[in-house]
């Protein structure tokens, strides 16, 4: 999807970045302004963790909670 901008100039698609998992994280966590809408996704990432491989999802969840457990609010 390419366009043109303001000055004419041919204007480049922008690519979401799917093969970088911290880039991509991090375009989310900019463009979803709602926490609501935010914490959905990651329900929903879940799920889907669990349908791939529910013994990493399992040990992610546990490094998060130890994470958690060890850092001050």
């Amino acid at each position: 999807m390419s366009g043109t901008s303001v000055n004419g100039e041919p204007q480049q698609a922008r690519k979401v970045p799917y093969d970088e998992p911290g880039a991509l994280a991090m375009l989310l966590d900019i463009k979803i302004e709602k926490d609501d809408t935010f914490f959905a996704l990651l329900r929903f990432l879940n799920m889907k963790a669990l349908d791939r491989d529910r013994a990493r999802l399992e040990e992610l969840a546990r490094s998060f909670a130890e994470q958690s457990a060890g850092r001050p609010e």
